[in-house]
């Protein structure tokens, strides 16, 4: 009988679907973190008041590939030079640069924020560095 109330409950649902289970492990920590880094660059363009729902869905997105945007790792990632940063991201497959530039237009004209010129500024700055040819 206290089998029963110890059974751990399993996970359903995007979070556990093969093709984005695929996904994950086809993305190093390097580049998990560096997309992870350009995503809260580009939230906090317009300064310190974050925006809650921006976090939140980034927090979901990389959640959601299996790394975690408040992990040690991405502390210690932070402290890296951009252009690093968009290097690591022009490295990433073309496919990869599709799911990163889908996820940050959802950021920031899906969610129901409206985004601030400098949010706009920064994403489009973001696509050149990076020659994603899905930023635009």
């Amino acid at each position: 009988m206290s089998a029963l109330f110890k059974k751990k409950k399993r996970r359903y649902g995007f979070a556990r679907h093969p093709r984005l289970m695929a996904f994950s492990r086809s993305l190093t920590l390097e580049q998990k973190a560096a997309m992870a880094h350009t995503f809260l660059k580009i939230m906090r363009a317009d300064g310190p008041p974050l925006n809650l729902e921006m976090y939140n869905y980034i927090y979901e997105q990389f959640e959601s590939i299996g790394f975690g945007v408040k992990s040690k790792y991405m502390k210690n990632y932070s402290l890296n030079n951009l252009d690093d940063t968009y290097t690591e991201i022009n490295n990433l497959s073309i496919d990869q640069k599709r799911w990163f530039a889908i996820a940050l237009h959802a950021m920031l004209y899906e969610i129901g924020v409206k985004p601030s010129f400098r949010h706009i500024q920064d994403y489009l700055t973001l696509g050149v560095q990076t020659s994603n040819p899905f930023i635009k």
